[in-house]
Formats: C-alpha cells, sequence, structure tokens
C-alpha cells in the first residue's frame, strides 16, 4: 500500500510503542517514558481526528450501480458476518478479543436469538419472530434515550470514576448498539410486515446510539494517559500484559468505528430501497491494510503496525484504494465499504482488473 496523504493520521512507523507501566513510572526501558511519549504513541487511532464524522452534503439514489439488488447484497453480507461470529466468535466488525474478559449480557441474548432465527423451520418461525420481537423492544426500553447520559467526565474526576463510566458506558455502548444491528438486520429485511413495522421504529435509535458512541469514545480518549491506561484495564477486566494495552485499545477503537459504519448504511439502505433515496451518512476513519484486524496477538499487531503502511484513512479517502492497492492488500470490511460506497462498477473493474 502506498504511503498517506498528507493529511492522513501519524502511521505507527512514525512513533515509539512506549510501555505503559514504564510511562506511568516504572522501571526497565530505555525510551521516553514522559506521559507525552505514552499518548503519542497510541495517537493514530486514538486522535480527536479520528472520531470526527466526515459530513457529505449529498443525497444518495437508486441507480444502476446502486441498485436494489445491489444493496440487499450489501445486507447478505452484513448478515453473514453475524452468522460467522456466532459460529466463529468474530466477523469483521466485532473482534474475536473484543468480549473476551467480559461478554455484556445484551450482546449474549442477541446472539442467542440471532442464532435461533438462523436456524428457525417453518414450525417455530412465528414464536423466533416473537423472540426477536421482545428481545429487540427490551433492549431499548432497557436503554432509556440512549446511554449517552454519563459520557462526560466533570472537571476533576478521579481515574475510579472514568473507569465506573467505561464499564457502564463505552463498552456496553458498544454492545448494545451490536446488540440493535442484529435486531434490525432481522426486524428490517426478513419481510415479516409486524416485524419490519416495529424495527422501523426502532431506526431512530440506531442513528441516535451510533452517534452517542463516537461522542463518548471522543471525550474518554481525550483524557490524559493515565486514565485512558485504566479505562484498557477495566475493559479487560483482568490482569493483562502492559504490552497489550495499545493493542486492545486499537481493537476496542477500531471495533466501535466499524460498528458505526454497519449501522448508519444499514439505516441508508435501508431508507434507499424503501423510498429510493437517502441522505448520505457520512463516514469516519478506518484502518484498511490486510491482516491489521486478524493479527493473532499484540506482537503480531505491533509488528504489522510498524513494518507498513496500516491505511488508517477517512471514509473517502478509501476511493484511493482503487488506484494506489491491489486486492490482497486490503482487509475485507474495507472491501465491502469500498464497494457500498463508490458502486459495484468500480469495485469489480478493481478487484478483476
Amino acid at each position: 500500500m502506498t504511503s498517506s496523504p498528507a493529511n492522513a493520521a501519524p502511521q505507527p512507523s512514525e512513533l515509539s510503542y512506549a510501555s505503559p507501566t514504564t510511562a506511568s513510572g516504572g522501571t526497565g526501558g530505555t525510551r521516553d517514558n514522559s506521559p507525552q511519549s505514552t499518548r503519542q504513541c497510541w495517537a493514530w487511532f486514538l486522535d480527536e481526528q479520528a472520531w470526527t464524522i466526515e459530513e457529505k452534503d449529498e443525497t444518495l439514489t437508486l441507480s444502476t450501480s446502486f441498485s436494489g439488488a445491489f444493496l440487499l447484497r450489501y445486507i447478505t453480507t452484513v448478515q453473514g458476518w453475524i452468522g460467522r461470529w456466532t459460529t466463529t466468535g468474530e466477523c469483521p466488525f466485532i473482534h474475536s478479543h473484543l468480549y473476551i474478559a467480559r461478554f455484556p449480557t445484551d450482546l449474549q441474548v442477541a446472539y442467542m436469538t440471532y442464532i435461533a432465527y438462523a436456524n428457525r423451520v417453518p414450525g417455530n418461525t412465528e414464536m423466533i419472530l416473537k423472540i426477536v420481537e421482545d428481545q429487540a423492544s427490551k433492549l431499548v426500553a432497557d436503554s432509556g434515550a440512549g446511554l449517552g447520559h454519563d459520557i462526560c467526565f466533570p472537571t476533576g474526576a478521579s481515574s475510579d470514576s472514568c473507569i465506573r463510566a467505561c464499564r457502564t458506558s463505552l463498552l456496553d455502548q458498544l454492545a448494545r448498539l451490536q446488540s440493535l444491528i442484529i435486531y434490525q438486520a432481522i426486524g428490517l429485511f426478513d419481510g415479516d410486515i409486524r416485524l419490519r413495522h416495529l424495527a422501523e421504529g426502532r431506526l431512530a435509535f440506531l442513528i441516535e446510539w451510533s452517534r452517542h458512541l463516537l461522542d463518548s469514545a471522543r471525550q474518554k480518549f481525550a483524557a490524559s494517559p493515565t486514565a485512558i491506561i485504566d479505562i484498557t484495564l477495566a475493559l479487560q477486566d483482568g490482569p493483562m500484559d502492559s504490552l497489550e494495552h495499545p493493542w486492545y485499545l486499537w481493537i476496542l477503537t477500531e471495533s466501535i468505528r466499524r460498528t458505526w459504519l454497519v449501522a448508519t448504511s444499514i439505516e441508508g439502505v435501508y431508507y434507499m430501497i424503501q423510498r429510493g433515496w437517502h441522505p448520505c451518512p457520512g463516514g469516519v476513519m478506518l484502518t484498511t491494510q490486510e491482516g491489521i484486524w486478524n493479527a493473532k496477538g499484540s506482537q503480531a499487531w505491533e509488528k504489522l503496525c510498524t513494518e507498513n503502511d496500516v491505511g488508517f484513512m477517512r471514509r473517502f479517502e478509501i476511493e484511493r484504494l482503487f488506484r494506489d492497492s491491489r486486492p490482497p492488500d486490503v482487509d475485507e470490511f474495507t472491501q465491502v465499504m469500498m464497494e457500498i460506497t463508490y458502486g459495484s462498477e468500480s469495485f469489480e473493474r478493481w478487484k478483476f482488473k
């Protein structure tokens, strides 16, 4: 992959991976162990611009490149990802290590509900659709207006309060949004009239929770390096090698951004099919290089990041990948984003040239 544009975020090869342990006053290491150095080593995926929604004043309409069949194929892809997650524990927007220590109850319920739905037979379909309806309604009712009420750190807040907020907000917001995505992927596109009607009423929550999730992440990761380390430990919910802190933080932050992209695209696709048009939902940054998402551990991840351009770029910058990259160099999630953003003709011309 070619070098990033001038306005792209710093790449890991330009940064030192200082250990959070030594950075906070421990021993063992000759690197610059100041808090500023520690914060900088994570800057490429924690920087404020990484949470900025890139607006695009454009109305999308059905066309040859964005036909109803093409858009439904995207939904089939997302449903396939969810199915893969229920059988393998990972998919392109739910990382295999994201919930390795703590698996929020809401997502456990969505997991079991989707398995039941995927294995339905004519004799139990009505019952399973009722389960989907009830669990989706319960998720929204239990979450109030939108899970965003505790996203701000008060001035002078202790690291303990940051941890409590993170436990009850950031990871849980992500899990609940992913749960809602699962229910919406069923409800909007199953074909059952009642289920679709109820799912339409939840579309506003899908977008509201997506926005709250980005706002929450932006504010939390704008905190001091010490607070970021505390957040990591709280999310991991147990002992963790300090060398894994950057990797786990990247897993969390990349999962948040990818989940935002999936949630907003589901809404956009549904409305485009329903009424033939929809305002462009915008985009956020994502990591595009093949292999980074599927790295088997922190050392493999760091090696890939330091030896390669990770391709961390804005959604509407990925168009240059058609020109500058080969399909084997671009990861699965990014390829799907390229196709749904720029249409089937451009994507297929690039993939099969």
